[in-house]
């Protein structure tokens, strides 16, 4: 089972324990809610709604974006690549779901454009 519908299992499982999931009906939680762009096995960034789910059941970690220019197609195409856990992002946060990934990007200070550029450098 790949790490999206493993995801969509927990969710599910807590919705029906916990008051936190309360307005949601645990049928309403699946792939295409909660990730926006999930395609057949793939794609790991997170819709809005899938990103309060997941921040009720696992840890996450909020970096403010300092990037002076719009994220671009080429940018979630290098996070899509690198990332092996679900995460959330705009212009100005990046929400992770993994630690290691977390203080990744705090080494860049919050600079998804210099993130990208390294990765894609080191991976040649």
């Amino acid at each position: 089972m790949n790490l999206q519908l493993q995801i969509i299992e927990d969710l599910k499982q807590h919705s029906n324990n916990d008051e936190i999931f309360s307005t949601i009906s645990p049928d309403k939680i699946d792939v295409h809610t909660v990730f926006a762009n999930y395609r057949r096995g793939r794609g790991l960034r997170l819709s809005r709604g899938g990103l309060l789910l997941m921040q009720k059941l696992y840890d996450s970690y909020k970096i403010k974006l300092k990037s002076q220019v719009p994220i671009k197609t080429k940018h979630l195409i290098t996070l899509e690549k690198y990332l092996p856990y679900p995460y959330y992002v705009t212009d100005k946060v990046l929400v992770l779901f993994s630690g290691k990934d977390a203080v990744d990007f705090k080494l860049y200070d919050g600079d998804l454009v210099r993130w990208c550029e390294s990765k894609l450098l080191m991976n040649r």
